[in-house]
C-alpha cells in the first residue's frame, strides 16, 4: 500500500507540473521552443506575473490553525530534477498527501502541491479526495476542515479569503457534478484567482474537490 500511494504521489505531481506548464506555454507567443523556455527563470519577467513567495509557499500549510495539516509543510523551494532546473520547481516534501480519516469502509486524504519555476511558485494545488463504499458518515465535517484549510492558505497567498460563494459550492454535495471530472469555476481573488472542481459519483463513495491556486490572473484563460 505504502509503494502504492507514493506511486499515486508521483503521478499526481507530474500531472500538476504539466499543468502549470502548459498554462504558461498558452500565455506565450507561439512556437517550437517557446514551451521548453517557459519553465525557466525568465518566465515571470516575460510575463510580468506576480508569483507567491517561493522563502514562504512551502510552509503555508504548517502555519494552519488544523494541526493535521502540518504535516504537509516544510521542504525548500528547489528543482523537481536537479539535473534539469527548466522542468520545473517544487518543495520537494516527501509528504505531500495526510489522511484524514481510514479504515475498512474507506479514506479521506488532502492533498498539497506547490508548483512552478525558478522564479518562483505559480499555482498551489489542493485536492480533497474520498474513496469509499459507501458514503461516509461525517464525511461533511472532513469537508468543513478541508474548506478551512484551503481558505488559510487562499489568505497565505493572496491575501484575501477564499470567497464565501466556493465555500458553499464545496460544502453542497448535491451541487457536484457526477458525470466525471466536474467543470472548473473560476473565482477572482486579488492579484490571482482559484480554480475550483468538484465531482462524485451517484453514491457519494467517491468525492473530489480540487482546488487550484493560482499567483497571478494572467494564468486565467477564457
Amino acid at each position: 500500500m505504502e509503494h502504492a500511494d507514493k506511486t499515486y504521489s508521483l503521478k499526481r505531481v507530474k500531472s500538476i507540473f504539466y499543468l502549470s506548464f502548459v498554462v504558461i506555454c498558452l500565455l506565450m507567443t507561439a512556437g517550437t521552443n517557446g514551451c521548453r523556455h517557459s519553465a525557466s527563470k525568465a518566465v515571470a519577467d516575460r510575463l510580468n506575473v506576480r508569483v507567491f513567495s517561493p522563502s514562504e509557499v512551502c510552509t503555508y500549510p504548517a502555519n494552519s490553525s488544523i494541526k493535521k495539516f502540518h504535516f504537509l509543510g516544510g521542504g525548500a523551494w528547489q528543482p523537481v530534477t536537479p539535473e534539469d532546473r527548466e522542468i520545473g520547481f517544487n518543495c520537494g516534501i516527501p509528504q505531500n498527501i495526510v489522511q484524514l480519516f481510514g479504515n475498512g469502509e474507506g479514506i479521506v486524504n488532502v492533498e498539497y502541491i506547490a508548483a512552478g519555476s525558478e522564479a518562483g511558485p505559480t499555482m498551489i494545488s489542493i485536492e480533497y479526495s474520498v474513496s469509499a463504499i459507501n458514503l461516509i458518515d461525517n464525511e461533511p465535517t472532513f469537508r468543513n476542515v478541508y474548506t478551512r484549510f484551503v481558505d488559510e492558505i487562499v489568505q497565505q497567498g493572496l491575501n484575501n479569503p477564499l470567497p464565501e460563494l466556493a465555500q458553499r459550492k464545496i460544502r453542497n454535495l448535491d451541487s457536484y457534478s457526477t458525470a466525471g471530472g466536474g467543470s472548473g469555476e473560476n473565482f477572482i481573488i486579488g492579484d490571482g484567482f482559484v480554480n475550483l472542481s468538484r465531482s462524485r459519483d451517484a453514491d457519494n463513495g467517491t468525492i473530489s474537490v480540487q482546488t487550484q491556486i493560482f499567483s497571478d490572473g494572467a494564468f486565467k484563460l477564457e
